[in-house]
């Protein structure tokens, strides 16, 4: 249980990241969280598991795990990020996402604080539960009864002696509260420092990455351009040879041109003799044909022909009338 329930302060969702916490030791050490069969030191999981964060003896934890002794780096940073859950005060405990990154390795585990570590109060008074019954078992000699702090007091030592410890967890519990709550402002405000360290380096990180990235495509386009210089360099010069070798061949085809135009005008005047031959031998041929219908019959309609086939016929006509 996260210490909010024995302080009557309000619960919020940092109690579940007090109990992942308590989870993800349990899960390491692979024990619960108190056990009072064992040595006193170890009874209490998250002291005991601080004790050998802080002493670099977590191979203690591991009960002989050889796998897991394998593997100490992670689990140094498993352990740190358990202390940072079941910090006593929940404004110090992560949120779950960021629980989650730091398992993940996506964000870096701070060393974790052991002065406001939560070895949770119900641990801590089962603890002192477990020693007054076991004292109280010795003092009246039955080590195998029951006995239950809801037990009426049979006698005033025995009142006075569960009086007492009350009053000595209370104090345990609450005595520092002034020097802890200044420590607490402390982290808090050496926490919201390193938030916005970090995100001012976040933010430089992304303006270096930009500029390297600016950087590196403009060193990209300066040598492809510098590529693309060099082929039209080398275009360039091509050019220049095949328009002398063009130039040369231009001169010889204008040659040529004026060569072929005068061909042209010239079969031009021959094909105009050849067209006027033609249409002089047809019309030759045209009035041969209608002489040869005219003279077997004179009378013939030629108008189906032409006006000029009438005329020629009624010039025909004229001439045989005279002769």
């Amino acid at each position: 249980m996260a210490p909010e329930g024995f302080r009557n302060l309000p619960v919020s969702v940092k109690v579940d990241v007090y109990s992942n916490g308590i989870m993800l030791l349990e899960i390491i050490c692979s024990r619960k969280n108190f056990e009072p069969e064992i040595e006193e030191d170890q009874m209490v999981l998250a002291d005991w598991a601080y004790d050998c964060y802080r002493d670099s003896q977590l191979s203690l934890l591991l009960k002989n795990d050889h796998e897991a002794m394998s593997d100490m780096r992670n689990v140094e940073k498993y352990v740190m990020v358990s202390i940072w859950c079941i910090q006593e005060d929940p404004s110090l405990r992560p949120t779950m996402k960021k629980v989650t990154q730091m398992l993940e390795g996506t964000v870096e585990v701070i060393v974790a604080l052991r002065s406001h570590v939560a070895s949770s109060s119900e641990a801590r008074v089962n603890k002192r539960l477990y020693n007054f019954k076991h004292e109280a078992r010795k003092a009246k000699g039955t080590k195998n009864r029951q006995f239950t702090i809801e037990e009426p007091c049979e006698s005033a030592p025995q009142a006075y002696t569960v009086a007492r410890w009350f009053a000595d967890s209370a104090h345990n519990l609450f005595a520092s509260s002034t020097e802890r709550d200044h420590l607490l402002g402390r982290v808090q405000e050496l926490e919201r420092e390193l938030d916005e360290t970090n995100s001012r380096l976040e933010k430089a990180q992304a303006k270096i990455f930009a500029s390297l990235k600016r950087k590196k495509k403009a060193v990209v386009k300066a040598m492809m351009l510098q590529e693309k210089v060099t082929s039209l360099e080398s275009e360039l010069q091509d050019a220049k040879a095949t328009a002398a070798a063009s130039q040369e061949r231009v001169a010889s085809l204008e040659a040529e041109l004026e060569v072929a135009k005068a061909a042209v005008v010239a079969l031009q005047e021959r094909v105009a003799s050849l067209e006027a031959e033609r249409v002089a031998i047809e019309y030759r041929s045209i009035e041969r044909a209608l002489y040869g219908v005219w003279r077997k019959d004179p009378n013939f309609d030629f108008s189906s022909f032409g006006e000029h086939a009438v005329a020629q016929a009624a010039g025909w006509n004229a001439r045989g009338r005279r002769s």
